[in-house]
């Protein structure tokens, strides 16, 4: 057996190559000896001796690292994320050839894939958990501050790894949707967007002034997390917002889905109320399941009335383009007095646009260069001054992008006119909500979730407002 080789287990780090897992693990808080084993004169490799037992083991050189400490990492004004999941890191170390050691509370980890985030949203966190600590010395009983107050107070000092620690980042994680988006309610282009964004992102902000549609909007996204198989709060505090909402709902026939909750005396009056009578009658309707024909269709008709949304949008911005070329082209002559040079070209705007943007360098045109905007520009010869030849050219930008534009607007309104928007919405949205109905008919046939419509008392409703936890 030859020398016995000292490990310090907080200096250095000895890594053994597992074969079957095709990985290198830090084995230094399990090796309790360790020498160099010799064959026939030449070093070949490491016995090693493990912790609660005798046996030794032989390992190869190449079976075997052992890494030195390189430095300590200040972790105090950072996060550490071991394979993208943040960990409790009490002490970070650095090692040789790019490895690291993290401890926690709980246990050690050893390896690569590590990386360091900013926690400087702790300060804001402290900061919400300071206010609600004011709030819940001057909150009246049982009032919504109080509550307020008490959810923060019951977080942990350090952030979970949830919505909220997002939010105090400042950023937004995509989620996986599969779902297909359905439509229900009214909605346009822009809000189909904002709830195919909402459902795709842990965050999201919706914003605009009264009557633009976020109410229909909200409910559209209520219809899609539903049928998404997930649950849905609705929270503000503006109690009108809220209450257009759950009206809505009530006139769509669905506030059987809701408890309108906030106010005790709103908590009480829900569960107080028979709410029975209208899921009976919802389930009286007893709508029919979509076909695959119909599945199928309202695909179709959903790609349709996009095309159609898109067309609409694409021909106002178009509009507004024509207008505002068609103010540049008149500034245009009332600044040029005569057209220096009487040019015939048939390029595209694109095309007139690129020539300009080279005729305006100040590097030196070449004869092939001149002789193909000669060509293109139908110029018998090269002996225009480049000034009057940019005027020129700008003339025949304005007439091709008119030109472009025009048609462009003539068409898009040829195609919309052949569309019967009204009708395929109106065909579309039954579709939707057939589809929507169905869906929670399959949810309370199949028991996946907790009955809605049951008593609840006071003394129920005051626990479960204490056991509140943040998700």
């Amino acid at each position: 057996m030859g020398e016995r080789i000292p490990i310090h287990s907080d200096h250095q780090a000895v890594l053994l190559y597992n074969t079957p897992r095709d990985c290198w693990e830090d084995k230094s808080g399990s090796i309790t000896a360790m020498y160099e084993a010799y064959y026939y004169g030449n070093h070949t490799g490491y016995d090693i001796y493990f912790r609660g037992g005798d046996k030794k083991f032989f390992y190869l050189l190449g079976k075997v690292k052992i890494l030195s400490r390189i430095q300590s990492i200040d972790i105090r004004k950072q996060d550490v994320y071991v394979a993208g999941h943040r960990v409790n890191a009490q002490q970070v170390d650095a090692f040789e050839e790019g490895y690291f050691r993290v401890h926690t509370s709980v246990r050690t980890y050893f390896g690569k894939e590590l990386s360091f985030k900013s926690n400087q949203y702790r300060e804001i966190f402290r900061y919400f958990q300071a206010l609600a600590g004011y709030a819940a010395g001057v909150a009246k009983e049982n009032s919504p501050l109080s509550f307020l107050s008490q959810s923060y107070l019951r977080l942990e000092k350090e952030v979970p790894d949830s919505v909220l620690l997002d939010y105090l980042q400042g950023s937004v994680r995509l989620i996986p949707h599969q779902e297909r988006l359905i439509l229900p309610f009214d909605f346009n282009q822009s809000q189909s967007r904002a709830i195919t964004a909402a459902m795709q992102h842990n965050i999201s902000v919706i914003e605009g002034p009264p009557g633009t549609g976020k109410t229909q909007t909200i409910l559209n996204l209520i219809a899609n997390i539903l049928y998404a198989g997930k649950n849905c709060a609705v929270i503000s505090n503006n109690n009108t917002a809220v209450e257009n909402v759950y009206e809505k709902l009530e006139e769509e026939q669905l506030s059987f889905l809701t408890a309108s909750l906030g106010r005790k005396t709103n908590v009480i009056q829900f569960f107080e109320n028979d709410q029975q009578a209208l899921l009976t009658a919802f389930l009286e309707q007893q709508p029919t399941p979509l076909t695959e024909k119909e599945l199928k269709r309202m695909d179709a008709l959903s790609q349709t009335i996009r095309r159609i949304q898109d067309i609409e949008v694409e021909t106002a911005v178009l509009e507004s383009q024509l207008i505002e070329l068609q103010h540049e082209k008149r500034y245009y002559e009332l600044i040029t007095d005569n057209i220096p040079l009487k040019l015939k070209g048939s390029l595209s705007s694109a095309g007139y646009m690129s020539l300009i943007s080279r005729l305006q360098e100040p590097r030196k045109l070449w004869f092939y260069e001149r002789w193909l905007m000669a060509y293109r520009l139908r110029l018998k010869r090269w002996n225009a001054d480049i000034n009057a030849l940019i005027q020129s050219i700008e003339q025949l930008y304005y007439i091709s992008r008119t030109k472009e534009l025009t048609q462009q607007i003539a068409s898009n309104r040829h195609y919309l006119k052949q569309q019967n928007k009204e009708q395929i919405t109106k065909e579309l949205q039954v579709l939707y909500r057939r589809s929507l109905e169905q869906h929670i008919l399959n949810i309370i046939a199949s028991n996946r979730i907790e009955p809605l419509l049951r008593v609840i008392t006071s003394m129920t409703l005051r626990h479960f407002y204490r056991d509140i936890r943040w998700c």
